[in-house]
């Protein structure tokens, strides 16, 4: 979302952002509607067993469950500083693996370098 004050909004280029960015999320409702209906009438037989297969995603669906894995597991991040239970000792281990791993990705990115 932009956030804008009130000159910007009586701009031209403002309001022209403003028609594109409608026009295009409305192109994409459309075409993914589209997509379900497709996905509604097609389906899949398994030859071997007989069985059809009916695809029938939802994007929004798919697209809820991915944002709450992802909030649950920010909130888990947000939390363990937070925590009581949480020493120095379990800190400095955190940066050693780290710093660790950091070094481990530098050597695997030089061999891909030597490779290439």
């Amino acid at each position: 979302m932009l956030y804008s004050t009130k000159r910007l909004q009586n701009t031209e280029q403002y309001k022209e952002f403003i028609k594109l960015k409608d026009s295009y999320y409305k192109l994409s409702l459309t075409k993914e509607q589209g997509q379900q209906k497709f996905f509604k009438k097609m389906s899949l037989k398994n030859e071997t067993t007989g069985e059809n297969f009916k695809l029938n995603s939802s994007f929004e669906k798919d697209y809820k469950k991915y944002t709450k894995s992802v909030e649950q597991k920010v909130y888990t991040i947000e939390k363990i500083p937070k925590l009581d239970s949480y020493r120095e000792d379990i800190k400095k281990e955190l940066d050693e693996l780290i710093s660790l791993s950091q070094k481990i990705l530098k050597t695997e990115w030089n061999k891909v370098k030597d490779l290439k």
